[in-house]
C-alpha cells in the first residue's frame, strides 16, 4: 500500500471538509445577519399591489443590531450646570443661572479669557450657544441642522486644510471631557463658507457606536479660528449600561410604515407616497421621572412627499412623523 498516497487522500478530505464546514458555517451568519433578496422583492411585491411603491435597492439587506443604551439624567438644571461649566471652562459657581418665562434656562458665564458666554437649554437638549463679544451672534441661528443642506448648495465649501482645523474645534467644543469610551461620537456632516458674512458653517452629528441619533444635529459658527455661535440637540453626558433586545426588521417596519400612512391619509382613495430611503438610528426617550434616558434603536423612513416617519425599532412604534422642512 501507498501510504504516501493515502496520507495526501486523507489530507485533501480533510482540507475540503473544512471548506464546506467553512461555507456552511458563512452562510448560517449570513442568513442571521441578512435578509434574503427574494424575501425583500417579495414584500416590495405585496407593498405594491397596497399602495406603498420602494424600490428593492433602497431597502438594505442587512439586519439592524443594535443595543439598547442608558443613560442616567438628573431631573433638575444640574445637567444644563454641569454642561455650561464644561464647555465655557468656568467654575459652577461662577455661572448665572436665569429661568426663562417660555421654560428655557439660559445661562451666563466669565470665561478665563475675560469672554462672557450664554448657553440657552431648551426641552428635547436643544440649546444655542453665542458670545457678547459677537453681539450679532443670535443672528447666526438663521442657519439651523433642518436648512443647512439647501444652504450649503448655494455656498462654496470650507478648504479641507481649514475644514480639518475646524472640524476638530467642534467636536472638542461639543465632546468635552473623558467620553471616548461611552460610545457617543461626533462626526462631520456637511461645511460651507458664507462669503459675505466672513462665516464658516460646519454641520456635526452625534452617533452611538457609529449610528446616527436622529435630529441630535449641531451647526458650528466659525469667524477665524474662533466659535461664536452653536446651534441644534445634543447629549453631553455618556451612555452607561446596555443591553439586546429582538428589533424589526426592515420587511416588519415598511409593513408598519404602510400602516401608518394609510391612517393618515384623508380618503381610502389618496395615493400613498413612495418610499425614498430607508435607514438606521437611535431614537431618545426619557423615563417618566427624568432620571434616565434611553437610546433605542430606530427606523427611518423617507417619502417622496418630503414625508419622514421614524419608527421604534424595539416596538414597532411610531416615533416621530413630520414633513422634512419641519425637522
Amino acid at each position: 500500500m501507498n501510504w504516501s498516497s493515502v496520507k495526501n487522500l486523507l489530507i485533501a478530505m480533510l482540507f475540503a471538509a473544512n471548506i464546506f464546514l467553512v461555507y456552511n458555517i458563512s452562510v448560517q451568519s449570513r442568513s442571521r445577519s441578512y435578509i434574503s433578496e427574494s424575501e425583500l422583492r417579495d414584500a416590495v411585491g405585496l407593498l405594491s399591489e397596497r399602495g406603498l411603491e420602494i424600490e428593492l435597492n433602497h431597502i438594505p439587506q442587512r439586519k439592524f443590531e443594535a443595543d439598547i443604551f442608558e443613560s442616567l439624567y438628573p431631573g433638575d438644571d444640574s445637567y444644563y450646570i454641569a454642561v455650561a461649566s464644561r464647555l465655557t471652562g468656568s467654575d459652577e459657581s461662577d455661572l448665572r443661572v436665569y429661568p426663562m418665562p417660555d421654560g428655557s434656562t439660559r445661562i451666563s458665564s466669565g470665561a478665563p479669557d475675560g469672554e462672557y458666554r450664554n448657553i440657552e437649554f431648551t426641552k428635547d437638549f436643544s440649546f444655542v450657544y453665542w458670545s457678547d463679544n459677537n453681539p450679532d451672534g443670535a443672528a447666526y441661528t438663521d442657519i439651523t441642522a433642518d436648512n443647512f443642506e439647501n444652504m450649503a448648495k448655494e455656498s462654496p465649501e470650507i478648504g479641507k486644510t481649514r475644514l480639518a482645523a475646524l472640524s476638530k474645534l467642534a467636536v472638542a467644543f461639543l465632546s468635552p471631557g473623558e467620553q471616548d469610551e461611552s460610545g457617543l461620537t461626533a462626526s462631520i456632516e456637511g461645511d460651507f463658507y458664507d462669503e459675505e458674512r466672513g462665516l464658516s458653517f460646519v454641520l456635526v452629528a452625534q452617533r452611538l457606536n457609529r449610528t446616527e441619533v436622529f435630529r441630535h444635529r449641531v451647526v458650528c459658527v466659525f469667524r477665524d479660528e474662533e466659535l461664536v455661535t452653536a446651534v441644534g440637540r445634543w447629549y453631553f453626558e455618556g451612555v452607561g449600561g446596555s443591553y439586546d433586545y429582538e428589533l424589526y426588521d426592515q420587511v416588519n417596519i415598511l409593513f408598519a410604515d404602510y400602516g401608518n400612512l394609510s391612517s393618515q391619509r384623508e380618503s381610502a382613495g389618496d395615493p400613498l407616497p413612495a418610499v425614498t430611503s430607508l435607514s438606521s438610528c437611535y431614537t431618545t426617550y426619557m423615563d417618566s421621572e427624568k432620571t434616565a434616558l434611553y437610546f433605542i434603536p430606530g427606523w427611518r423612513i423617507d417619502h417622496s412627499d418630503d414625508t419622514v416617519i421614524v419608527s421604534n425599532a424595539a416596538q414597532g412604534t411610531q416615533y416621530y412623523s413630520s414633513k422634512k422642512r419641519e425637522l
